[in-house]
């Protein structure tokens, strides 16, 4: 990278449009000045266009030779700067001094390619996290949990998940926005939703607006799922999907980190701690189906969650994999 900025041609917008047409294409340019580039374009909303002008008229003069000859004056001019010292491409040089002329080609406006955002994020075994989407989505990660995902002008799209997360999604029809869940595909528009990836085992459930989930296994006719709040889709491999209703009040309510018992039974509580983990980390011994427990308890990993109803309860917690009460 060179130590010319567009700031020395901060009094010309034209200019510091031609030096960032000539630095992206002369195929030197870093990953700073590609940053650089796209500041300018934000902080000016006119920048855009001008920057767009630069680009078409440069096809322009590749195509036409004849064009060049026009703008040999300007080129001369430009070059006392230092802009064009680094290049030989006078071709190109010329139409981008063509930019002083932007009438003589007024009308067509050129995209510059837009890279995409790439999401790999993951919460602690021990919090929460939520994560915010260059789009206006939210995910909020189980602890323990992550995902990972592309988002683009035409397609939002995560395509992994292992644990619990819920999605709010912002409306977009021109992007619809998927999950890959095991051998299915989570489709919404703008709406909320659990997903939970537990071994062999998937679930979404709905929270707000509309889900549709579809299976994707080769060879066999496509299942499809519609569902609205309420409603909880649980999958298993090799196994058709059950939906079944639920108090919306009741999906992912571990987003606080904690789950909150007044007077619940051991069996209850191992209930609604399996759930989470979607599996069988706690059971319940005979003697201990009676004793209640009131309490505040952080989630965690099982062996975490252990240890703290071992010191908030007169019952001695085996941290998992037995997980015995």
């Amino acid at each position: 990278m060179t130590n010319e900025t567009p700031d020395k041609y901060a009094d010309a917008k034209r200019e510091a449009a031609l030096y960032w047409q000539i630095r992206l294409a002369s195929g030197e340019a870093s990953e700073a000045d590609y940053e650089a580039f796209c500041a300018w374009l934000e902080e000016d909303a006119g920048a855009f266009s001008t920057f767009a002008e630069a680009e078409r008229l440069a096809a322009a003069v590749e195509r036409d030779k004849r064009l060049a000859g026009q703008f040999r004056p300007a080129v001369a001019e430009f070059r006392k700067g230092g802009v064009f010292n680094r290049y030989s491409n006078w071709r190109i040089a010329a139409a981008l001094a063509a930019t002083l002329a932007l009438a003589v080609f007024a009308g067509l406006r050129i995209v510059a390619p837009a890279r995409p955002d790439l999401y790999a994020e993951a919460a602690k075994d021990s919090s929460v996290r939520t994560v915010s989407l260059s789009d206006g989505s939210t995910v909020t990660l189980a602890p323990g949990s992550s995902f990972s995902a592309k988002i683009t002008g035409k397609r939002r799209e995560v395509d992994s998940i292992e644990g619990r997360a819920v999605f709010d999604v912002a409306r977009d029809p021109g992007r619809p926005f998927t999950v890959a869940v095991g051998e299915n595909t989570v489709r919404v528009l703008g709406t909320k939703f659990e997903v939970a990836s537990l071994g062999g085992v998937q679930s979404v459930a709905v929270l707000r607006g509309h889900v549709e989930v579809s299976n994707s296994k080769r060879g066999e006719p496509a299942e499809t799922y519609s569902l609205l709040p309420g409603d909880l889709l649980q999958l298993k491999s090799n196994s058709p999907g059950s939906v079944s209703k639920v108090e919306v009040g009741n999906i992912a309510d571990w987003q606080s980190g904690f789950f909150d018992f007044a007077a619940a039974s051991f069996p209850t509580v191992a209930d609604r701690l399996n759930a989470f983990y979607g599996k069988t980390a706690f059971s319940v011994s005979s003697n201990a189906r009676e004793i209640q427990f009131s309490g505040i308890l952080k989630l965690g990993t099982p062996e975490d969650v252990a240890r703290r109803l071992s010191d908030l309860s007169p019952v001695s917690v085996t941290p998992a994999p037995s997980g015995r009460f």
